[in-house]
């Protein structure tokens, strides 16, 4: 994914619905791109107006989100900048994945764990 979103100018996300985060947008903050995203829930749980331009549910606010970011170099840079300062300073990757183990051994039984082979603790 990383060498797919260094060719880009500028990143997208246009869900339309959805209650959770794109993965993508993970990415997106630590690329040191300009982002849009449109303007839902689920992207305003991690984006703000200072880190993506953030647009209506349209084609039409989807392309001029896009554009704005591509003629404007000074907002486009900013924003990159502020994405990237959010997502240095959130909790890494290893930091997700402990908390995903962490809710599966605490949904889990015992018996359960055994049948997979392994139980799922947290060493």
């Amino acid at each position: 994914m990383a060498s797919i979103v260094a060719m880009a100018d500028v990143l997208v996300s246009p869900r339309a619905y959805g209650d959770n985060i794109p993965l993508k947008i993970f990415d997106y903050l630590h690329s040191g791109k300009p982002i849009v995203a449109t303007d839902i829930l689920a992207h305003r749980s991690v984006l703000s107006e200072q880190i993506a331009k953030l647009v209506a549910c349209t084609p039409a606010a989807i392309a001029e989100g896009i554009t704005d970011l591509l003629l404007h170099d000074e907002l486009a840079a900013r924003m990159a900048q502020a994405a990237l300062e959010q997502a240095s300073a959130a909790p890494g990757k290893q930091s997700f994945i402990d908390l995903v183990e962490h809710l599966y051994v605490s949904t889990l039984s015992d018996d359960t764990q055994a049948r997979l082979g392994r139980p799922l603790g947290l060493e």
